[in-house]
């Protein structure tokens, strides 16, 4: 007898069509992801954008296109915020207290610091030392390293949660410092913190936790701190959601509030010169307001990241202050201008020439190193501190 020929399985209509729409919506929203106009900026996740990437026979065969290409996509893929938003709330089903590297608490998110650059960290105290020696032997120089959220709040995640011991590390780049004034910020920080001395959905502090650097550091810098009841104090939004919130699109209603501190008695505030690499522009506020009515709220102190800024007073004291820093520095000008004729603020990683070319370094009568510890512990932009020149 012939064997029978088996019979194929045939597959139930239904599960044809969900087979068929599954391809159709993966086929739609390759199509949209292809076709529809590109954005350059996505604000939700305050980031830049991926651009398509330049062809090349190199480029192809050492695989740089593809991974180009594929950090192209994943940014420009269709309703990419809602996927994001989606994952993040499924892995809160799954119990994950950290998701996409934040730790999400009751009333807060927290960034973890990851284990340092060694390389860059020997850089910038290697740069900071010197510095000192070639600029600052006649002048003082003072480091603040300002602790992070994710430190003053460790208590309220995972206690073996593999992240930095910020203060250990402090101590340990000030033990390398020579002849350079340090400031102690974490001790009064931690004993502030159960005010809203951090945003809750931002990496940055706020004007509050600025003000408590401000009186640390004046110790330091020698002079005495205004008290915090002679500012007025504007609340200026309660829309803030900052770059950790952008990372995980959940717990909107944590939206932080910016506040903007004005010395009762006067403003000193005459000028604010911005140089962005190329060209200088003027302003009469340290606030720049337009920033309230953006995703980059944040911005309203000082402005974007620029290379240089310089903010000129009526403060009379032959006093200037010249300050290498991070974001961190821009809520501390509302407080430091008051016992200043000009501070100017230098960030490296925006500066591609010495910087001995933008500024006389003759003129400042005190330097100071302003850098939170995330920042401080990748960034080697420091380095390039060691291609200045002093000149006579």
């Amino acid at each position: 007898m012939m064997r029978e020929q088996k019979k194929k399985k045939k597959i139930p209509a239904g599960k044809k069509a969900t087979i068929v729409m599954f391809f159709a919506v993966i086929v739609v929203l390759i199509g949209i992801t292809v076709f529809a106009p590109k954005k350059t900026i996505s604000e939700e996740e305050n980031k830049v954008l991926a651009s398509f990437p330049k062809i090349s026979i190199k480029r192809v065969f050492d695989t740089k296109f593809m991974k180009d290409f594929d950090a192209y996509l994943s940014d420009h893929f269709a309703f990419r915020t809602n996927w994001i938003a989606a994952e993040t709330e499924v892995q809160k089903v799954l119990g994950r207290s950290e998701i996409n590297g934040v730790f999400i608490t009751s009333d807060r998110m927290l960034e973890a610091v990851d284990q340092p650059d060694e390389s860059a960290v020997a850089g910038s105290i290697d740069a900071i030392n010197r510095y000192k020696e070639q600029f600052g032997s006649q002048k003082q120089v003072a480091v603040m390293l300002v602790p992070t959220a994710g430190q003053i709040y460790r208590n309220t995640y995972h206690p073996y949660a593999p992240v930095l011991d910020q203060t250990d590390f402090i101590q340990d780049v000030y033990g390398q410092l020579k002849d350079v004034d340090t400031v102690d910020v974490f001790t009064s920080l931690n004993a502030a913190q159960n005010s809203y001395i951090y945003y809750r959905t931002d990496h940055h502090w706020t004007s509050y936790g600025a003000y408590i650097g401000y009186a640390a550091l004046s110790k330091t810098l020698g002079y005495n701190a205004i008290s915090r009841d002679m500012f007025n104090i504007e609340h200026a939004s309660n829309e803030f959601l900052g770059t950790i919130y952008s990372k995980v699109l959940t717990n909107a209603e944590m939206a932080d509030s910016i506040d903007l501190y004005y010395y009762a008695d006067k403003d000193v505030v005459e000028k604010v010169e911005v140089f962005d690499g190329v060209k200088s522009q003027e302003y009469d506020s340290i606030f720049f307001r337009e920033h309230l009515n953006t995703k980059d709220k944040y911005s309203t102190y000082l402005g974007t990241n620029q290379p240089m800024v310089t903010v000129k007073t009526n403060v009379q004291n032959g006093q200037k202050l010249l300050i290498f820093k991070d974001s961190y520095a821009h809520e501390m000008v509302q407080f430091l201008c008051q016992h200043y004729e000009e501070i100017t603020l230098l960030d490296m990683r925006y500066i591609n020439q010495s910087f001995t070319e933008l500024v006389n370094l003759d003129d400042y009568t005190q330097t100071l190193f302003l850098y939170n510890v995330g920042s401080f512990t990748q960034d080697n932009s420091l380095k390039k501190l060691n291609l200045a020149q002093k000149t006579n």
